[in-house]
């Protein structure tokens, strides 16, 4: 209850997202797995700071409706996501335009995130 949702799921975006373009970039294995690492370290706050948010937005009654489609539409992502992205790299012939596509993705979801709450978010203080 002390720290920003938005801000924090926000700033964990961010960090996927430098961490998907430098996946794209890398030339070298030990950079690679750095930044799978430093991705990998995001995914466990993105799952706990979903359903955290959605409460704290849209209040007790109305958690379960919502956290539904928020759920369905990661599962939606989750099912499809890696066969759209698996074609981007036959198109392509590698890994890099997919990873900076999903970067882009992270950078606007951050956006929607931290600037497209009901109300704001009060202060921690």
């Amino acid at each position: 209850d002390m720290i920003d949702l938005r801000l924090t799921a926000g700033g964990v975006l961010l960090l996927a997202a430098i961490a998907l373009a430098y996946m794209s970039l890398a030339s070298s294995g030990f950079g690679l797995i750095a930044a799978s690492v430093l991705y990998g370290l995001t995914i466990g706050n993105l799952t706990t700071l979903s359903p955290l948010i959605a409460r704290r937005e849209f209040g007790a009654v109305s958690f379960g409706a919502v956290f539904g489609i928020i759920s369905s539409a990661v599962a939606f992502a989750t099912a499809f996501g890696p066969g759209f992205y698996g074609i981007l790299r036959d198109i392509s012939g590698n890994y890099g335009p997919p990873l900076m596509i999903a970067a882009f993705v992270n950078v606007i979801a951050a956006c929607v995130i931290v600037w497209g709450g009901r109300t704001p978010m009060p202060s921690p203080h």
